[in-house]
C-alpha cells in the first residue's frame, strides 16, 4: 500500500497547479456554505472582517494545492448536509482531500471523534496543513490509509466526495464501517446515471470510467447494500445525498 501511495503521489506532484490556472486560484470572493460557513483563503480574512454578509459563519481558511475541496459544488453540498445530520459521536471522512468536511464536522462538534484518510501522503500532509491553520488539528486523527484500516460499524456518520469508480470499488466497505442506522453522506457525481463522469476538481480534469450506466447510479449502488435514502440535494449538475444504514445489520 505504502508504495502505491508514493507512485500516487509522484503523479500528482507532476501534475501541480499548472501556471494558467494560478491567477485563478489566487482571486475569487469568500464563499458561503450552508448556514454555518465561510470558505476562504488565508489571506481574505480581512475581506470578511466587519462584513454583514459573513457575520456569525464559522470561517473556514482553505489555501490552493494539490488537494480537491473548496468551492466546487461537490464540497458544498456535503458541508450543507452535515449541518443537518452530523449530531455528534464518531466521523469518519473518507478521501479527505483538502480536509474540509473534516475541519467542518469538527467546528460543528468539537468533542466528538473525528478520523480522515487519504490514500496520498502528498495529500493528507497539505490535509494536516488545513487543520492545523483552521485550529482543528488536535481534534482530527488523519492518516495515510485506505477504508479497510478502519474498523466495521464503528461510525455514526461517514462522508465521502468520490467519484462513482470509486464508490463502486469500495461500496461494501463503507457500508461495514456503518454503526447501525448510521449516516453515509456522499457526492462526486451527477443525478445522471452516466458510466462516464468527467469532473474539473480544482486542479486536474478527473475521469471516472464504468462498465455500465446502472453502476453510476450511486445511489442505487447502496440502495442494493440495504441502505436507504434520507436525503437529496442538487447543486448545478452535482448531487449530494443522505443515505442511512438499517438499525438492525
Amino acid at each position: 500500500f505504502e508504495q502505491e501511495a508514493r507512485q500516487l503521489d509522484q503523479e500528482l506532484l507532476r501534475n501541480k497547479i499548472s501556471p494558467h490556472l494560478h491567477q485563478w486560484f489566487m482571486e475569487g470572493d469568500p464563499v458561503c456554505a450552508g448556514e454555518n460557513f465561510v470558505i476562504i483563503r488565508s489571506w481574505q480574512q480581512d475581506l470578511i472582517k466587519n462584513n454583514p454578509k459573513y457575520e456569525g459563519r464559522k470561517t473556514i481558511l482553505i489555501d490552493p494545492g494539490i488537494s480537491f475541496g473548496w468551492a466546487h459544488p461537490t464540497t458544498l453540498l456535503p458541508l450543507e448536509l452535515l449541518e443537518k445530520h452530523w449530531n455528534g459521536g464518531c466521523l469518519l471522512d473518507i478521501g479527505t482531500g483538502t480536509g474540509i468536511l473534516a475541519i467542518a464536522a469538527a467546528l460543528l462538534q468539537p468533542n466528538a471523534t473525528m478520523d480522515a484518510f487519504d490514500i496520498s501522503l502528498d495529500i493528507v500532509e497539505n490535509a494536516k496543513s488545513h487543520l492545523e491553520i483552521n485550529g482543528v488539528l488536535d481534534k482530527i486523527k488523519i492518516q495515510c490509509a485506505d477504508i479497510t484500516n478502519y474498523e466495521p460499524h464503528a461510525y455514526d456518520l461517514i462522508t465521502a466526495n468520490l467519484l462513482p469508480d470509486i464508490f463502486f470499488l469500495i461500496k461494501e466497505d463503507i457500508v461495514k464501517r456503518l454503526k447501525p442506522g448510521g449516516k453515509l453522506i456522499m457526492s462526486g457525481f451527477s443525478d445522471k446515471a452516466e458510466s462516464r463522469t468527467i469532473a474539473n476538481f480544482d486542479w486536474l480534469p478527473t475521469v471516472s470510467e464504468l462498465s455500465s450506466d446502472k453502476q453510476s447510479d450511486v445511489c442505487l449502488m447502496f440502495q442494493d447494500l440495504g441502505l436507504q435514502l434520507v436525503e437529496k440535494v442538487h447543486m448545478k449538475d452535482w448531487v449530494g445525498l443522505v443515505m442511512i444504514a438499517p438499525k438492525n445489520q
